[in-house]
């Protein structure tokens, strides 16, 4: 990209205002209407057309986001370059003068004062509320991505750009979209959907590095920084910060939560909880009372107090059923944990399955592939990876993990229930295979035809296989080659596999 040039015929390049790995920003003129703009440029060049398409479709329903917290885009289009075949795709957006959120993080190391990160927070779950309810997920909510604008406005920028650099940045889809640090465990697994909570996670990060100036998770290398944002716990807020409300520290506890399910619902939850935390201690909230008088008068509303409570017999004699209550649960609790730890101590009278632990990767690898593995730990498995390189390029992923008994349901049964409930994306197409166990299934994505997933049980071991086969642009594979493929390296793996 130049100074000058014209995308279009219709947008001058002026001034480059940034650059990052899925492309360039300019402050350019909109000859037609005559207005300063920005523009993003992505690369379109090799690009799959359904991965364009896709974009394109994210671009029109973000363009239909009108809220305050979220920048307008205006146009979307594609430039063809001055005849050197630099295919370009290019949003215009609004520009936005002020500094971004990272600035800001940077500028206050130690954090920023209670009230203010709160304020700044409960704009942008606004604004993620806004987009979540149309059905666009960002994706990639880190302090880069969020404008500060006079006044202590806050804008999301590039909603949809995370969608298309998955689609197009590693065909083959080892490709990782997002800042490590600010992005939730089920990013990390393509097999997981991605929903509006994986905002909800990165919300939680950005909290964390506003009220404490830094991250969450930090660590000298990439697999320390992937191994602490899977399995261990967020740090709290309150350990290095402990003037912060508890009411606030268990909220973004809540956010970064390494399961979706325990997470907040919605965003409006958390605006709701962000602002609540702004009010003054103790202060509870007013009792509106409305007058309705004729029509030609308007509905009054006035504000009352609430009136100090008086503890009368009949409350005391609700605390004291209470207190007696509670004594009968707690000692309930106590008989409980006495069978727990005395009649099946450790779930020693269930069947605890074959699997200890996930046979190793080189005890499972494939015939066909003779690529040293990469290996990697899971949370009560391991995954394995292998690839041939060339034409057309194949790989297989394969994920084990050992499934543990609660203590009084055996594991075989926890892994047949997590079989009945697979977590697969909502496109994806589902049919049984009997050949490899009475729960056995494969799976495809009506938008990957060259992916195609195999998910068998052996005992409390669930083997998760996933098959991709990439013949370049605008050559997909045939559907039932890749299931028959899949299947025959399940079959073969599953052979493999011994108690």
């Amino acid at each position: 990209m130049r100074s000058g040039r014209r995308l279009a015929g219709r947008y001058r390049l002026d001034e480059p205002l940034g650059r990052g790995g899925m492309g360039e920003v300019w402050r350019a003129h909109d000859l037609r209407l005559n207005r300063t703009v920005a523009i993003k440029t992505l690369p379109a060049r090799g690009a799959p057309e359904q991965a364009v398409a896709r974009f394109r479709r994210e671009a029109e329903i973000a363009a239909s986001l009108q809220h305050p917290g979220i920048a307008v885009l205006f146009d979307i289009d594609t430039d063809d370059g001055d005849g050197d075949g630099d295919g370009t795709l290019f949003l215009v957006m609004e520009l936005l003068r002020g500094t971004d959120l990272a600035a800001l993080t940077e500028a206050h190391p130690q954090g920023l004062p209670v009230e203010r990160a709160t304020k700044l927070l409960a704009q942008i779950a606004d604004a993620l509320a806004e987009a979540h309810d149309k059905g666009v997920v960002h994706r990639d909510i880190k302090p880069a991505n969020v404008m500060l604008l006079d006044g202590d406005r806050t804008k999301i920028l590039d909603f949809g750009i995370a969608r298309y650099a998955e689609q197009t940045t590693d065909l083959t889809g080892s490709a990782m979209i997002g800042t490590p640090a600010f992005m939730a465990p089920e990013q990390f697994d393509r097999t997981t959907p991605i929903d509006h909570r994986t905002d909800l996670y990165a919300l939680g990060g950005l909290a964390y590095q506003l009220l404490t100036g830094k991250r969450p998770f930090t660590a000298a290398t990439m697999p320390e920084l992937l191994h602490a944002v899977l399995l261990t716990p967020a740090p709290a807020v309150r350990d290095t910060h402990p003037h912060i409300p508890q009411d606030l520290d268990h909220l973004i506890t809540q956010l970064l939560a390494k399961n979706p399910d325990h997470r907040p619902d919605n965003a409006h939850e958390v605006a709701t909880r962000l602002r609540a935390i702004t009010a003054a201690p103790g202060e509870r909230p007013a009792r509106t009372l409305e007058a309705t008088v004729p029509s030609r008068t308007r509905t009054v509303a006035r504000t009352v107090p609430p009136k100090p409570r008086r503890r009368g017999p009949e409350t005391v004699l609700r605390v004291g059923l209470w207190a007696v209550l509670t004594c009968i649960v707690a000692a309930a609790l106590v008989y409980i944990s006495f069978l727990v730890a005395v009649i099946n101590p450790g779930g020693v009278l269930v069947d605890q399955g074959a699997f200890a632990e996930a046979p190793s990767c080189s005890d499972i690898r494939p015939a066909a592939f003779s690529t040293p593995e990469s290996e990697g730990g899971l949370e009560g498995g391991i995954s394995c990876e292998w690839r041939i390189k060339g034409e057309p390029f194949r790989s297989v992923v394969v994920f084990l993990g050992v499934v543990e008994t609660n203590g009084w349901t055996s594991a075989v049964k926890e892994a047949r229930k997590r079989m009945a409930k697979p977590v697969l994306a909502r496109d994806s197409v589902q049919r049984k295979e009997p050949a490899l166990g009475p729960d056995a299934f494969s799976a495809m994505s009506r938008d990957r035809p060259d992916k195609h997933q195999v998910v068998f049980r052996k005992s409390n071991l669930i083997v998760n296989v996933h098959y991709t086969e990439d013949h370049g642009l605008g050559d997909d594979p045939d559907p039932a080659d890749m299931r028959a493929t899949t299947l025959k390296l399940a079959t073969e793996i599953q052979s493999k596999i011994n108690a």
